[in-house]
């Protein structure tokens, strides 16, 4: 009787160890499930983004703290100041024609400072005057202003030697004040927008003056 009651308690607690095992297992696999069922990580879009972070767009993390910045703008370079007008000038010539810039605009200007009694300026007289002729007189103007003398000097010199280009008396053109230095003859060269191309002084001859002429783009024939 003690043996088969031992039998029968055996018999019992076999029979409850697959429940306990199967009550342990479910246990066990409960949190992988929970695993298995976390939430879905969030995409972040750029709206979302820019209202996080006051309407500016950052790129990476959503939670940064450093926020893209725009780059600076280069600094606007200040306007260039216009260019001062060309040299203004009136004459009237020995013939009582009137000579101005505007009459002159678009043409390179030759001024020769010249004086009957000046050697220098007689040598050089006859270059003028072939640079006077070989030009077109669209593209250049040559001017012979004569210092200091009267009307009635020049008049008879010219009667002996005539010349090829208008002549103008120092007393009736602003182109006077052009000539600073005392030396016969001076050359100054105007370029087609009215500005100082170059200065000679002395005897120069028609290579110089050529020269003179192409420092405002006047190409020699």
């Amino acid at each position: 009787m003690r043996y088969a009651t031992a039998g029968l308690l055996l018999v019992a607690c076999l029979a409850l160890l697959p429940a306990g095992a199967q009550s342990r297992g479910s246990d066990t696999a409960a949190p992988d499930q929970n695993q298995a069922q976390s939430k879905p990580r969030r995409v972040w879009d750029n709206d979302e983004i820019q209202k996080l972070h006051g309407g500016i767009s950052v790129v990476g993390n959503p939670s940064s703290t450093k926020p893209a910045t725009a780059k600076a703008a280069a600094p606007k370079k200040p306007p260039l100041p216009n260019k001062p007008p060309g040299l203004q000038f009136k004459a009237t010539t020995i013939d009582g024609d009137e000579i101005t810039n505007e009459s002159l605009r678009g043409k390179t200007v030759l001024v020769q400072f010249w004086t009957t009694w000046c050697p220098h300026c007689r040598n050089d007289q006859p270059a003028m005057d072939r640079i006077a002729r070989s030009f077109d007189s669209e593209e250049v103007a040559v001017l012979a202003v004569d210092v200091d003398e009267s009307k009635k000097t020049v008049a008879q010199y010219l009667k002996a030697s005539p010349r090829s280009c208008p002549i103008i008396l120092s007393r009736d053109t602003t182109l006077t004040s052009l000539f600073t230095k005392a030396s016969f003859p001076t050359y100054v060269l105007i370029d087609r927008d009215g500005y100082i191309a170059g200065t000679r002084h002395g005897e120069i001859g028609e290579e110089g003056m050529r020269k003179l002429l192409s420092h405002a783009g006047v190409k020699a024939d």
